[in-house]
């Protein structure tokens, strides 16, 4: 059990981290429901479980045999042996628990998921690898997480205005993260580093920057409990200027750290739960 938690990056392997945290997106857009659709909901569950096990043994796979990375895969002698459509053909096996959520979504549900499936996989795959293209490297992981936020959202039938809200917030918090991961690329000479370090911190400064003046906005116009992202802002961006490279592998492992300061969406999550944000 434990080599297929770390083939399809559902344990933590020693700089590669747990894809697991993906289904935070999900289960956060679900806490402001609407309406509870609990069969479309888990189906959902599966699939994105299924898309990132997927995605994840994809990356693995192409950066072990295009950049020459010393991941998991290279290292287990079996998969060694094995030819490129065998191995491929097992990353892409979990694909098969989206199929119900395929069937059984609605055209709208079922198109923007198979969106989401492939730009992620476009991401790693080659011919595309978005991974590699530097402004598209960027930005694909945000977009794609904050799609899948959206489709929970859609779901369960939330309010438009806080899914434009919370999409926003989310957008510039992912693009933080990303830079926190293409940071950590940088201190391992097989990945890819697609910015300067330098570029990349003026990246994440500028984001945190921006986080900071839309939490203002949001305080202004919206609803005094967005004060919490404006904390979070701040926290971050504190963080953030004294940012040294020996901790980033640390802290990215560790989500509860307060350089990611997720009890900011673990508020939302809450008062969406309790219906704050209903009209």
């Amino acid at each position: 059990m434990r080599r297929i938690a770390y083939f399809y990056r559902l344990a933590t392997w020693r700089y590669k981290v747990n894809g697991l945290r993906v289904l935070l997106y999900p289960l956060f857009g679900f806490a402001f429901a609407g309406e509870f659709n609990l069969v479309l909901m888990v189906l959902f569950l599966f699939a994105v479980l299924g898309l990132l096990m997927s995605s994840y043994a994809l990356n693995d796979f192409y950066d072990w045999q295009l950049l020459g990375e010393k991941n998991y895969m290279s290292g287990v002698s079996s998969l060694t042996r094995m030819d490129s459509f065998t191995i491929v053909s097992l990353c892409m096996l979990p694909l098969v628990a989206a199929v119900p959520f395929v069937v059984y979504a609605d055209s709208v549900l079922r198109w923007l998921f198979l969106v989401i499936a492939v730009i992620v996989t476009a991401y790693s795959v080659p011919p595309v690898r978005f991974k590699e293209k530097k402004l598209l490297g960027v930005v694909v992981p945000p977009i794609a997480m904050v799609l899948v936020f959206i489709e929970a959202c859609i779901i369960g039938q939330a309010e438009p205005h806080i899914i434009v809200v919370l999409s926003t917030l989310l957008l510039l918090f992912q693009s933080y993260a990303e830079a926190l991961h293409m940071l950590d690329d940088t201190l391992l000479n097989t990945e890819v580093t697609k910015l300067k370090t330098v570029t990349i911190k003026a990246f994440m400064k500028v984001i945190l920057c921006l986080y900071i003046v839309i939490s203002m906005y949001l305080i202004a116009y919206i609803d005094v409990v967005f004060f919490v992202s404006l904390i979070a802002g701040f926290i971050r961006l504190n963080f953030a200027q004294g940012l040294g490279t020996k901790n980033i592998a640390y802290v990215r492992k560790h989500i509860w750290r307060p350089e990611w300061f997720l009890y900011e969406f673990l508020t939302y999550g809450l008062l969406g739960i309790l219906g704050y944000f209903k009209v």
